[in-house]
């Protein structure tokens, strides 16, 4: 942790998240990092599950697992932007590896940026404080 005081904070301003993560333990650690930095609803599953959520749930930004099973970040997020006509909010790929060799594809498709795994609690929230404008 940083020296900042994660319980304390509201930097993520109660912003509403969804999760298409399907590795359970970086669910769990974005989900908490989130939390401690003041997210407020944060709705998390398989890239499947969160398709037919997306449109009901509304978040202020999206977290995209680049390797899933089913259906890739990338593709996810096509989806939403093409087959949804759904321009914002906001997508984070999440991504264990070479950043740039995720982020060619993914920026054509509407991702707005990338967390590397591991990541730190401050990297994960300055990146979605930067997409989301505060």
């Amino acid at each position: 942790m940083s020296g900042m005081e994660w319980g304390h904070t509201k930097q993520l301003r109660n912003a509403r998240c969804l999760m298409a993560v399907e590795r359970q333990l970086t669910r769990e650690l974005l989900i908490t990092a989130l939390k401690m930095a003041g997210a407020g609803q944060i709705l998390s599953g398989t890239g499947s599950d969160m398709l037919r959520e997306v449109q009901t749930f509304k978040p202020d930004v999206i977290f995209a697992e680049y390797d899933m099973a089913l259906i890739d970040g990338v593709d996810f997020v096509r989806h939403i932007r093409t087959d949804f006509k759904i321009e914002t909010p906001t997508v984070l790929l999440i991504h264990e590896g070479d950043r740039k060799k995720a982020l060619g594809p993914a920026k054509a498709a509407g991702v707005s940026g990338a967390v590397i795994v591991p990541f730190t609690q401050d990297a994960l929230v300055k990146m979605t404080r930067k997409v989301l404008g505060y």
